[in-house]
């Protein structure tokens, strides 16, 4: 509806300026058409600048306000229908971009299948997804969409995931393996445990998030936001002295109708809301314009260790049992808690119990401190499943009996985690992890882009820490940080006027990704955490996609500049032929209409980039 309304806007000023200049009409219709077609055109602008005051915001509407009041003061109605022409056709360009994402979202909504194949009591019934329920046993067949999010209780199967990740390449998965609504089945066939349905599903959310892209008011003060207050204060000031050395309100006016600022502030949003899109296209969720301009100035990155520098796939090496409790003992104890976590930690201590077959012992009241640990009750045992820093924080006893086994884990790089059963320590877990096999490509890449700083904050020792940095050729490191200290690291970079974009996995980082200017979330799919806290979500688990996405926001800022640079270099052409009396207000309106769509075109070639190719 707000399309078509443009349209008839703009065709209804079209046609009052073809009659004007053509003469068709009688004199008596004449002399009303073009006070009408531009009180018309100016009136939703007047109105969406008084609401864009009321909010103390500059806005596109608010500098082209300018230029409207002056030409209605001075009864020049070509000079504001020709503006209001513009700011309509302009608005057209930006609906039809948005318009073409809100395809690509009803399209992925037609991606969700209807129906479903539900067991129930070893029956095989097909019913509507809405009667579906959590817990339920569904069966999905070679080349039918998965209908909700759940787990595989079994079967193999390999699923096209590109709806979600934008990887055309299937990913295979197994029993206990995740799966995602709308996802199509390309081999084999499995049974699937409904775990989420209907808004609570990853592709539910991601559409959620792209239709409420941009209309947050930005923690980053953007260009356009910097441009538009200092440019309406120039006009006033320039055009006050103009008219206090001239006397001549026709050259006022001219001037303002030349330089109106209703191009380039379209323009600029314009061409990052085409960028977004183009990054959606490939599996990166951006919530808002303005973070992709605000990653485009970054000078400090800062990356989380585990599962964003690393693998994540934490492997335990080794258990060190303290009398009498045995292995058998901490892999039931500690994998009780552990299954009610997704901690890379936790995950590897379940998966150590499992292959093992140990039962795990049921546990109740957990408690997830998060980046410290775990606690609960289990077979009337209070456990803790933690790091060391809440082990020294809840005075844990039998520390120091262990304290050679804790220096060598360290000395060899591993990270520990600790069981303590009723406050006294019953064990020791090691394990190691992996460095990403890029993530020394994508260091070296960022310092090549002009990174000034990247920094790894991580819970891990020190000497873990170190490790890590030597490999992946970061120099900044803090380590043995618990979550409030890393958003203080945060703080500080800010306070420092840097901006600072955090990379993290989301699940664990939920508090420094928000803290951050830019928060990007890594391998989101699937985790509602990540995807709501972070202001970039790449849903694939690929940390090689971070320059590529550096590259694509400096490309559309470039081409923002060149926005600038179009639009200065017609205001000076325009006003060398205002004070050469070559165009009067009428001719400087027409101008300033026709000049106006060089930086529009500009802006739609950012939509055309390739994300993931060489800017």
């Amino acid at each position: 509806m707000a399309k078509n309304s443009e349209i008839w806007l703009a065709g209804a000023i079209t046609a009052a300026l073809i009659f004007h200049y053509a003469g068709i009409l009688p004199p008596a219709v004449a002399d009303w058409l073009m006070p009408i077609a531009a009180l018309l055109g100016t009136a939703p602008v007047l109105g969406s600048a008084a609401r864009q005051l009321w909010r103390r915001e500059i806005s596109m509407d608010l500098l082209a306000s300018v230029a409207l009041v002056f030409s209605l003061l001075s009864q020049e109605w070509t000079s504001a229908a020709f503006i209001a022409l513009m700011l309509a056709a302009a608005r057209f360009l930006q609906k039809i971009t948005e318009r073409q994402a809100e395809r690509s979202i009803k399209s992925l909504l037609k991606l969700r299948p209807s129906l479903a194949n539900r067991i129930n009591n070893d029956q095989l019934e097909i019913v509507p997804i809405s009667q579906l329920a959590v817990g339920d046993t569904i069966i999905v067949d070679l080349g039918e969409r998965i209908p909700v999010d759940g787990v595989i209780s079994s079967g193999a199967i390999t699923v096209d995931e590109s709806v979600l990740t934008g990887e055309s390449l299937p990913v295979e998965k197994n029993v206990s393996a995740k799966v995602f609504s709308s996802t199509i089945l390309v081999s084999g066939s499995a049974r699937i445990i409904v775990e989420k349905l209907g808004r609570d599903t990853t592709l539910e959310k991601i559409i959620a998030l792209v239709e409420s892209a941009g209309r947050h008011k930005p923690r980053y003060q953007t260009i356009g936001e910097r441009f538009g207050k200092i440019y309406l204060l120039g006009i006033f000031l320039v055009s006050g002295l103009v008219f206090y050395l001239t006397q001549d309100t026709t050259l006022v006016l001219s001037i303002v109708l030349v330089v109106c600022a209703d191009d380039v502030a379209i323009a600029v949003p314009l061409a990052y809301l085409a960028a977004a899109r183009a990054a959606a296209r490939q599996g990166v969720v951006v919530k808002g314009s303005n973070h992709l301009e605000a990653l485009g100035n970054m000078d400090t990155m800062v990356f989380d260790k585990t599962g964003t520098l690393t693998t994540g796939r934490l492997q335990l090496t080794e258990i060190i049992p303290l009398a009498p409790w045995t292995k058998h003992d901490l892999l039931a104890y500690g994998g009780a808690l552990a299954e009610q976590s997704k901690h890379p930690i936790a995950k590897a201590v379940v998966a150590r119990a499992k292959a093992e077959k140990i039962k795990l012992i049921l546990a109740e009241r957990v408690t997830e401190l998060g980046g410290l640990g775990l606690t609960g009750v289990s077979a009337g045992q209070e456990i803790i499943f933690a790091r060391g820093a809440l082990m020294a924080a809840k005075n844990i006893r039998g520390l120091e009996k262990i304290k050679t086994e804790i220096e060598r884990g360290e000395s060899a790089g591993q990270s520990l985690a600790y069981l303590a059963i009723n406050n006294e320590l019953a064990g020791l877990f090691a394990f190691t992890d992996q460095l990403r096999p890029e993530t020394k490509m994508v260091i070296d890449q960022l310092h090549h882009l002009g990174v000034r700083r990247t920094v790894m904050l991580t819970g891990d020792n020190q000497r873990v820490a170190k490790t890590v940095a030597a490999a992946s050729g970061i120099k900044e490191i803090h380590a043995a940080l618990l979550p409030g200290q890393k958003i203080e690291h945060l703080k500080h970079y800010l306070a420092g006027g840097q901006t600072v974009a955090m990379v993290g996995d989301g699940v664990n980082d939920a508090a420094a990704l928000r803290g951050a200017t830019v928060g990007i979330a890594l391998g989101a799919i699937g985790y509602d955490a990540a995807i709501e806290s972070a202001d970039i979500v790449l849903m694939r688990d690929q940390i090689s996609k971070i320059p590529e996405l550096i590259g694509l926001a400096r490309f559309v800022k470039r081409i923002a500049l060149q926005d600038f640079a179009l639009w200065g270099i017609s205001n000076v052409l325009g006003l060398i032929l205002v004070f050469g009396g070559v165009i009067g207000p009428a001719g400087a309106a027409a101008y300033n209409f026709i000049t106006d769509f060089f930086p529009l075109f500009n802006s739609l070639r950012a939509g055309r980039k390739q994300y993931g190719k060489n800017s």
